[in-house]
């Protein structure tokens, strides 16, 4: 049980450093589509 804590809390400080490094981004140029798909399939994997 104490691995699966862990793996959520990882996982959502990932989700939100991803988001904090891409909402800029989204602004300034948005990117092509399935880039960010990649992004996170990349960062999961």
């Amino acid at each position: 049980m104490d691995s699966f804590v862990k793996a959520v809390v990882g996982l959502t400080a990932s989700v939100l450093l991803l988001l904090m490094v891409a909402l800029p981004l989204l602004y300034v140029d948005p990117p092509p589509p399935g880039f960010v798909e990649s992004f996170v399939l990349t960062a999961v994997f």
